[in-house]
C-alpha cells in the first residue's frame, strides 16, 4: 500500500470531519434542548461480539492446532536489536520458520495484598508473536499475527502467555487465496473483546501490489450504532485513487455514503434517511501540497514517516431544499509558523467558519485552530436532521476513538453591508481566559458545532465596531 496516497489527501479530510463534527461532541449534546435525551445503544449483541462473528475464534483454534502440530524443533536467542526481548523461533520438518515468539525478558516481582494476606507475582507483558502456515506448494496459505505488550500477571517468573497455548487479545488470522488470474486475496480479521471492536479486511493484490481493499467495521459496545462498511481501489503503483465508505445506523433507517474522487481532490459525502438524500457535504481540496514528516513510536522503536496533502480545504454543507449556510476554510500550518516539536503534535489547522443566513448574506465569522489527532474509522453515535451539520463520519484506516479540543482565537458579527464594505462587530478574545468567559466561549462551541446562530446572540464580550473590504473578509471560494 503506497504510503503517500493512504494518508497525503485522507489527511486533510480527516481533519475536516474532526473539524466538522466531534471537538464538543459531549459538551453540544449536554446543551441541546433539554427534553432530548441521549440515546443508549441496547442491540441484541451489545457486548456479545464473539457471538456474532464466531468464526474469528473458530479461525484461530484451528490455526493454533495447525502449527503446534506443525513445529518439529526450535531456537532461542537475544534481539541483537532490542536490549532484554529474547526470541523464540520454531520450524517444522523441511526447517520452515512456522512460529516465531518475541518476549521482554525481564520480569518484575509485585505484591498484592487482598484482606489481610499478601500475594506475589510477576508482571509480565504478552509477547509479539507471527505464525505461517503452509500449502502443499509451499506458499503460505495462513498467517497469523499477536501483537504483543500487553501486562498481566503471572505465577511463577517462567509462566509464559503464548498463542500457542492460549488465547490473547490482540491475534488476527490472515487467510491467503491464490487465484486463477494471478492475483492474490488477503482476509483478515482483528476483535478487541474488551473494547467490543470488529474489523474485517479483504485486500487484493496483483504482483504483490495492492488493487483493491474492502473493509468492515462494526462495534457492539455501549456506542455500538454504527456498522461501515469501506471500499478502496489502487492504481497500477499502489496509490489510492477512489475511496467509498457507507456507514448505516444499526437501529433506524438512517445512513451516509462519503464519495472520494482523488482525481477531482473532491469528497462527496450524502446523508439518508431511508432511500431519500436529506442533506450533503462537499469537500474540495486546494492549494499547493505540503510535505510533513512525522515521527511515531512503535513498541519502544521510533518509527519516521514522510506524508504529503493538500494544504487547504474548502468545506460547504447544505440541507436538501436550502441554500449553503456553512462553509469553512481549513488551512495546514507549516512547519516554519509553529514549533510542531514543542508542543509534541503532528498537525494544527487553522479554521475559519463563515455562516450565512438564507439570502446568501454573511452574518458571522468563527476562527479557531486545532491539533491533528489519531485517524478514525466511526462516527458518533447519535444522527438526525436536525443535528446533521455536526454529526459527521470518519472514514480513515485505525479504530481509536479520540475527541478533540477547538481553540476560539476570533469572532466577528456583520452588522450590516455598504457597498463592497462591510461593518463588522469584532469581539475581543483574550486567549487563556475560558473559566472568565466560560458561558460565552459555550455559546460560541454551541453554533460551531449545530449551525445555529441564535446562540451567538447577546454575546457578552468587548468588542470594536470597523470597516472591512468584503471581498478580503470573506476570503473563500464560494
Amino acid at each position: 500500500m503506497a504510503k503517500y496516497t493512504k494518508k497525503s489527501y485522507l489527511i486533510l479530510f480527516v481533519i475536516i470531519v474532526l473539524v466538522v463534527g466531534q471537538s464538543v461532541y459531549s459538551e453540544l449534546h449536554s446543551s441541546k434542548k433539554e427534553e432530548v435525551v441521549q440515546r443508549v445503544y441496547n442491540g441484541k449483541y451489545k457486548r456479545k461480539l464473539e457471538e456474532k462473528y464466531p468464526s474469528y475464534f473458530d479461525d484461530i483454534k484451528i490455526a493454533r492446532e495447525e502449527i503446534n502440530k506443525s513445529i518439529k524443533s526450535h531456537k532461542i536467542y537475544k534481539n541483537p536489536e532490542r536490549k532484554n526481548y529474547i526470541i523464540t523461533d520454531y520450524f517444522d520438518e523441511k526447517g520452515r520458520l512456522v512460529f516465531s515468539s518475541e518476549e521482554y525478558n525481564e520480569t518484575e516481582k509485585r505484591a498484592e495484598t487482598i484482606g489481610k494476606s499478601k500475594d506475589f507475582y510477576y508482571k509480565k507483558y504478552t509477547p509479539d508473536e507471527k505464525g505461517f502456515i503452509y500449502d502443499k506448494d509451499g506458499r503460505v496459505v495462513k498467517r497469523i499475527i499477536g501483537y504483543g505488550g500487553m501486562p498481566y500477571k503471572a505465577e511463577t517468573k517462567d509462566s509464559k502467555v503464548t498463542f500457542l497455548k492460549n488465547y490473547y487479545t490482540g491475534v488476527s488470522v490472515i487467510k491467503i487465496r491464490y487465484l486463477e488470474d494471478g492475483t492474490r486475496e488477503e482476509e483478515k480479521e482483528s476483535m478487541g473483546v474488551i473494547t467490543q471492536n470488529y474489523k474485517k479486511t479483504i485486500s487484493k493484490y496483483k504482483d504483490d501490489v495492492l488493487i483493491n481493499e474492502k473493509i468492515l467495521f462494526d462495534s457492539e459496545g455501549d456506542d455500538g450504532f454504527i456498522i461501515a462498511t469501506v471500499e478502496k481501489k489502487y492504481n497500477e503503483k499502489g496509490e489510492l485513487i477512489y475511496k467509498t465508505v457507507e456507514r448505516k445506523d444499526k437501529t433506524n433507517d438512517y445512513k451516509s455514503f462519503t464519495e472520494m474522487d482523488f482525481a477531482k481532490d473532491e469528497i462527496v459525502t450524502k446523508y439518508y434517511k431511508g432511500k431519500d438524500v436529506f442533506a450533503t457535504v462537499t469537500e474540495n481540496l486546494v492549494g499547493p501540497v505540503e510535505t510533513i514528516e512525522e515521527t511515531e513510536m512503535d513498541r519502544g522503536k521510533e518509527i519516521k514517516k514522510t506524508y504529503k496533502n493538500k494544504v487547504k480545504a474548502i468545506v460547504k454543507r447544505q440541507k436538501i431544499g436550502e441554500p449553503v449556510k456553512i462553509v469553512d476554510v481549513i488551512e495546514y500550518v507549516p512547519k516554519e509558523k509553529f514549533d510542531y516539536e514543542k508542543y509534541s503534535i503532528y498537525f494544527k489547522l487553522n479554521n475559519t467558519r463563515y455562516f450565512y443566513d438564507k439570502n446568501n448574506h454573511l452574518l458571522f465569522k468563527i476562527s479557531f485552530h486545532r491539533n491533528h489527532l489519531p485517524y478514525l474509522d466511526l462516527g458518533v453515535i447519535d444522527k438526525d436532521e436536525e443535528y446533521y451539520n455536526y454529526e459527521s463520519y470518519y472514514t480513515t484506516e485505525n479504530n481509536d476513538f479520540y475527541t478533540c479540543d477547538a481553540t476560539i482565537t476570533g469572532l466577528s458579527e456583520v452588522v450590516e453591508t455598504v457597498d463592497d464594505k462591510l461593518k463588522i462587530k469584532e469581539y475581543e478574545f483574550p486567549i487563556g481566559q475560558y473559566e472568565k468567559n466560560k458561558n460565552e466561549y459555550k455559546k460560541i462551541y454551541k453554533a460551531i458545532n449545530s449551525g445555529d446562530t441564535s446562540f451567538l446572540k447577546d454575546i457578552k464580550l468587548d468588542f470594536k465596531e470597523k470597516m472591512v473590504d468584503k471581498k478580503n473578509y470573506e476570503n473563500l471560494i464560494r
